[in-house]
């Protein structure tokens, strides 16, 4: 995953970590690092796909402050729902905001990818939420929602050592 900022720059790159063997991924070599930046004042994080899986890897991100998930993936149409129920799960669990772009249309092998790429607020609510098809979708990061949600709920300093974390 490549992110090119305003001026046509690479901003920073991110190798897909967690491979996904049911389609073909076993030729690829997975990446080891997590990735963080900030742009215009928002801390993002990138994943990749299967990546959205593991709740560890975004709850390792989000203890270092990250308010914005990026994930770019290509979740076929028949496990959208857990695409769906999984981006919700991180933006709430992480209290951050998650951006999925999912790819549409089929592959050379007639598998059909659902689309439904969209912005998960803190509180797991879709903010913008597109279809199978091409299109933009457009939803806009409330950073005072997102600090005002932490502000209430202290979820990272109420895990407890031995149970939550070691």
């Amino acid at each position: 995953m490549v992110v090119i900022n305003r001026k046509g720059e690479m901003v920073k790159h991110y190798d897909k970590i967690h491979r996904f063997l049911p389609m073909g991924e076993d030729v690829l070599v997975g990446g080891s690092e997590l990735v963080q930046f900030e742009i215009e004042g928002i801390r993002v994080s990138l994943a990749i796909c299967y990546d959205l899986r593991f709740p560890e890897m975004f709850r390792k991100s989000a203890l270092s402050g990250v308010d914005l998930y990026l994930v770019s993936s290509a979740w076929p149409i028949i496990r959208q729902e857990p695409m769906t129920v999984l981006a919700g799960a991180r933006a709430i669990e992480n209290q951050a905001y998650v951006l999925l772009s999912n790819r549409t249309g089929s592959d050379s092998q007639g598998q059909i990818f659902c689309g439904c790429s969209g912005l998960y607020g803190p509180n797991g609510r879709i903010n913008a939420f597109g279809s199978n098809e091409l299109g933009v979708a457009i939803a806009e990061i409330n950073m005072d929602v997102l600090r005002a949600g932490r502000a209430y709920l202290k979820v990272f300093g109420d895990r407890i050592r031995g149970v939550d974390y070691d």
